[in-house]
């Protein structure tokens, strides 16, 4: 899955989850706090299994943080 089509996934999901919150900034405020607790989750398992040592940023998540922000 391309990093905008995992943001347009999460926005449109969290649209559903979030009833009383009809403005579009306000699921992409959501879904960017979703990603960045994907982020460190995915951090912390890396470090724990050390596969990085240092502070480590997906490519990934960037991306798609970046195409949530287009929307």
């Amino acid at each position: 899955m391309t990093p905008q089509e995992k943001a347009i996934e999460l926005v449109d999901k969290f649209k559903y989850i979030s009833y009383y919150l009809d403005d579009i900034q306000n699921h992409k405020e959501g879904v960017l706090i979703a990603v960045d607790e994907a982020e460190k989750a995915e951090y912390n398992v890396l470090t724990k299994f050390g596969f990085v040592t240092e502070k480590y940023t997906s490519d990934y998540w960037k991306e798609v943080k970046q195409e949530i922000e287009k929307l």
